[in-house]
């Protein structure tokens, strides 16, 4: 299963904007797919996959959004996957594809922090291009991010 934060949706026919993707692999890949959480863009058919919007989250508070997800994942093997874009531009916008409305930095360490007791086997974070931001705001948010996957591993790892 796939935890996976980001602010698009790689569904059927599109990938990043592109009206071209292999429909056969996206099927396969959203079988393993649990959630997508901060997703800011729309489509009519999230292949299944558990998705709560950037918005939602926002509404529903980290609570609820993180109880929610550990609801999905339950004690199944889990894979956190961080696309940076899934923070706000104004706290990561070194990133391929900026789009407003998302997380908090805040909001993305707390969610992070709290789905400690998941069956986490890996993780890994995504689209940080450093060349896009002069600040280093997103180099940071992207370490810090990968610090807390490290963290969630060695607790999966320990407390079990």
């Amino acid at each position: 299963m796939v935890e996976g934060f980001g602010r698009h949706w790689y569904g059927r026919g599109e990938a990043a904007g592109s009206p071209f993707s292999d429909d056969a692999a996206v099927e396969t890949l959203t079988k393993l797919w649990a959630r997508g959480l901060g997703i800011r863009t729309t489509t009519e058919d999230y292949l299944g996959v558990n998705v709560i919007t950037a918005r939602q989250a926002h509404e529903m508070g980290v609570d609820a959004v993180v109880s929610r997800a550990k609801q999905v994942v339950g004690n199944r093997p889990v894979y956190v996957t961080f696309d940076i874009d899934a923070l706000d531009p104004a706290f990561a916008p070194g990133t391929g594809t900026p789009v407003w409305g998302g997380l908090a930095s805040w909001q993305a360490a707390a969610m992070l922090r709290d789905l400690a007791g998941i069956n986490m086997v890996g993780g890994d974070v995504v689209e940080v291009a450093p060349q896009y931001d002069t600040t280093g705001a997103t180099a940071i948010a992207g370490a810090h991010v990968a610090y807390d996957l490290i963290c969630l591993y060695h607790w999966a790892r320990t407390r079990r």
